[in-house]
């Protein structure tokens, strides 16, 4: 089978793709993605076969891009965004380059990420079967549905297709949800077409790039600092505040600051922190007893994968501050406010955390949870399935 990817330039939208495609090419599938021309060489870094289409964007500071961004409310910006950027403006860009891209290499099949709606109106406009894969910020369908229907029906209407306020054309034939419903809000939509799948991670480099140092630790033995891929050079204040408040609980200490990120500005304290640009995450997490971070979904799954409790320090808007009350209510971990934070209350959360059994038995709980979800190998099934019939899957 040919299999298109698509999904936007951003590492938390990019990685639960990633996994599918990466499964895709052991079974001896044809994959090739498609991004914004300057997000392809982290692709390729990571293995994959890609092409370029749309604009180039910065999902580190939007207003770069877009400069009315700056105007925008900060209660009002993932509304903005999902009507603005997801539901109108990226596709827009994208959808020309696209068309010429399967004219070329027409695919079976074309999987996208949720909030990439180009790769399924092209399949709509060609009559290529496409999926969708739920990654990036955690909200309800419905919402998202709602908040990208202005900009979607214009586009729509421009590409001369037919109105479609619900969405049931964008999610035709599959929809893969790889975030748990503990983590989504209540009214979340039900579609017939929607499988729910074990949260996925994808380790894009082999254990002889993890340094030999990590590799000698034993399970539990570190405080894993990490907030996200992003937001290193912005964050050094939080960093050294957080460092300053786990380093002295008697374990190891790894700091991520991302590929953006500077290692030398933060100072190291002591020899057991050690302060990196990136490390695979499950190299970590298979050592961690606590993890540090913002509350990005993909690296709160990721700890909870491996039942590792969280201390979360929400640092924008998105869905972090939401991600971050659900592991609270869910008993998995703990919030701070980035505003404020001291060193005396990183010590106190984190050293309670690490001493109170009851949320290493909630993390248990909700890893064993994860079990009764669906693996990655029943939705590149599923996948294949739409790509060789062309028919919907239905869950039952």
């Amino acid at each position: 089978m040919k299999i298109l990817i698509t999904t936007q330039a951003a590492v938390g939208h990019f990685h639960t793709l990633a996994g599918i495609g990466a499964l895709l090419m052991r079974l001896g599938h044809q994959v090739r993605f498609s991004f914004s021309p300057g997000f392809c060489p982290f692709i390729r870094a990571a293995g994959f076969e890609v092409v370029p289409s749309g604009m180039d964007w910065s999902s580190e500071d939007l207003s770069r891009t877009w400069p009315d961004f700056r105007e925008v409310p900060r209660p009002a910006r993932n509304a903005w965004i999902n009507e603005h950027v997801w539901g109108d403006r990226l596709p827009r860009a994208m959808i020309p380059d696209l068309l010429r891209i399967v004219q070329r290499w027409p695919p079976d099949v074309i999987v996208s990420g949720r909030a990439e709606i180009a790769g399924s109106t092209v399949g709509e406009l060609l009559n290529i079967p496409y999926v969708t894969a739920s990654a990036g910020r955690v909200i309800a369908l419905s919402e998202f549905l709602a908040q990208i229907r202005a900009g979607r029906e214009k586009l729509r209407a421009d590409l001369a297709l037919l109105p479609d306020p619900q969405g049931e054309a964008l999610y035709r034939y599959l929809y893969l949800n790889f975030i748990p419903d503990l983590f989504l809000p209540s009214d979340q939509d039900a579609r017939t077409v929607r499988f729910h799948m074990r949260p996925i991670t994808f380790d894009d480099v082999g254990e002889d790039h993890a340094p030999p140092w990590l590799l000698s630790l034993p399970p539990r033995s570190l405080i894993y600092v990490t907030f996200g891929s992003n937001q290193g050079p912005l964050l050094g204040s939080v960093f050294s505040t957080v460092i300053s408040g786990v380093r002295e609980l008697g374990l190891s200490v790894v700091v991520t600051v991302g590929p953006a990120g500077n290692p030398d500005n933060l100072c190291r304290l002591s020899a057991n922190v050690h302060v990196v640009r990136y490390i695979p995450q499950r190299f970590v997490l298979e050592r961690a007893a606590l993890v540090v971070c913002h509350g990005g979904i993909n690296t709160v799954l990721g700890a909870l994968s491996h039942g590792v409790p969280l201390l979360l320090i929400p640092t924008e808007q998105s869905d972090q501050l939401w991600n971050a009350l659900r592991c609270e209510s869910l008993g998995v971990g703990t919030k701070l406010d980035a505003d404020g934070l001291s060193i005396e209350s990183v010590s106190l959360a984190a050293e309670t955390i690490l001493g109170k059994e009851r949320y290493q038995r909630a993390t248990s709980s909700f890893r064993e949870s994860l079990d009764n979800l669906l693996p990655l190998e029943r939705g590149v099934e599923l996948i294949l399935r739409v790509a060789r019939d062309g028919e919907p899957q239905f869950a039952r």
